[in-house]
């Protein structure tokens, strides 16, 4: 694949995301006021939100240049291995081969798509690949994923904690994968 091929693939992957993070908010929203069917609405999205971030993990290793490679392979691992468990989890409650509770076992992955997030961020700030905001933005959703994880676990689904990185990831990764959109596209 070129480079022009692989920075479209990423920045379409990006937009996908997005989209589907934001249709996660909204049915994560209705879920909690109205009820089903946005419950199963909201699962059946954020496994596209999710599923769509392999290629952005995968292509922004590619593309960034990093002073520390393994710094950036790890990061990259960490991410994709979070992003893959975090489908899982979700896919294998659509298909109704597990019940909620045990789906929440999944929902710590979210950490390790934050600490990629981060690290990803980090790097592509400090080599000059993304302007600030652009990394600020991927800060703030690194974060919330982070933030959202330690809430469930340590005050679970009712915690206030828990709202706030889900609040945070779900305006702070649509800014950061649309930016990161319009920026390949540009390049």
């Amino acid at each position: 694949m070129n480079t022009s091929s692989q920075t479209h693939t990423i920045a379409w992957s990006a937009y996908i995301s997005a989209i589907a993070t934001i249709l996660t908010l909204l049915t994560g929203i209705l879920f909690f006021t109205i009820g089903q069917p946005f419950g199963t609405m909201e699962d059946i999205v954020s496994v596209l939100q999710v599923v769509f971030m392999i290629p952005i993990a995968i292509g922004l290793y590619r593309l960034i240049p990093s002073a520390s490679n393994s710094v950036s392979l790890i990061g990259a691992m960490v991410g994709i291995l979070g992003i893959f468990i975090t489908a899982i989890g979700q896919g294998l409650l659509v298909l109704g081969r597990i019940d909620y509770l045990t789906s929440t076992k999944f929902f710590p992955a979210g950490a390790a798509i934050g600490i990629w997030l981060l690290i990803v961020c980090f790097l592509a700030r400090a080599n000059g690949f993304f302007p600030n905001g652009l990394a600020w933005a991927g800060f703030i959703a690194g974060a919330g994923y982070i933030v959202a994880v330690a809430g469930l676990l340590w005050g679970g689904q009712e915690s206030p904690v828990f709202y706030v990185g889900g609040l945070a990831l779900g305006i702070g990764y649509p800014v950061w994968a649309i930016w990161l959109g319009r920026l390949l596209f540009r390049r």
